[in-house]
């Protein structure tokens, strides 16, 4: 069950039977990110004309979920962008969502951002753009700014300098497979050997010592493998 309100005034509400607070082909779609919209058609005895609510930008629209607790959640929150009058004189309404309101501050841009953002830089400059539009608007179109996932490193607006930390990849094969692609020649040798099998995920020195065994228990035919073709530091093959 549903509640549409503009400015606390309710004008749907799938719980009352009153005619004076039902709209009609309501629709309110959204996504992450995203502003979302809303529209709905109110009838010309409605709560929001009688009260004249339709006012474009200016009133606040909520939609509330109910459940069957009657506990009421707030999904969505915007405000009106149009309106259109039918023969009927009902009132079709097309709403945007708040976060809308991000366009209608001025921002300027910037000529000192010399290298790419990473790390709290990001967070940075994103709460230095929110306070900027915070500046310009009037306090029901300000957001609060909420920084989740970043450690305060002041050298993270360096990229010589930051890290990010990846977990490494699950490996898809065991190390025997890999051992027998390995002499096959599929990861090539030396130093590229080990850098594709460790961005792998694979233990470079685990698959090395499964091809060594290979060779050593005569589970493969062939010339032996040297040192070239199986390392670059002092670990050798027979």
């Amino acid at each position: 069950m549903y509640r549409i309100t503009i400015d606390g005034a309710v004008i749907h509400d799938d719980r009352s039977p009153d005619i004076d607070y039902m709209a009609t082909s309501a629709t309110l779609s959204w996504e992450t990110n995203r502003s979302g919209t809303l529209t709905f058609t109110v009838p010309p005895n409605n709560n929001a004309l009688s009260k004249g609510l339709l006012k474009k930008l200016k009133p606040e629209v909520v939609v509330t979920y109910w459940n069957k607790e009657s506990v009421g959640k707030e999904i969505w929150s915007g405000r009106i962008m149009d309106t259109t009058e039918d023969f009927n004189r009902s009132m079709t309404c097309t709403c945007e969502g708040w976060l809308s309101v991000l366009c209608d501050s001025i921002v300027r841009p910037e000529d000192d951002i010399t290298v790419p953002l990473v790390g709290t830089a990001i967070a940075k400059e994103f709460t230095k753009l929110i306070e900027n539009h915070n500046k310009q608007m009037e306090p029901n179109k300000r957001f609060i700014v909420n920084i989740l996932g970043f450690e305060k490193d002041e050298d993270d607006t360096d990229p010589s300098t930051s890290t990010t930390t990846q977990s490494p990849p699950t490996p898809s094969k065991s190390v025997h497979e890999v051992a027998l692609e390995v002499i096959e020649g599929l990861w090539g040798n030396g130093d590229e050997r080990r850098t594709k099998l460790v961005a792998a995920g694979y233990d470079y020195d685990e698959v090395q010592a499964e091809v060594d065994r290979m060779y050593a228990d005569g589970e493969v035919e062939g010339a032996e493998v040297t040192a070239a073709d199986t390392t670059t530091d002092s670990d050798t093959s027979t």
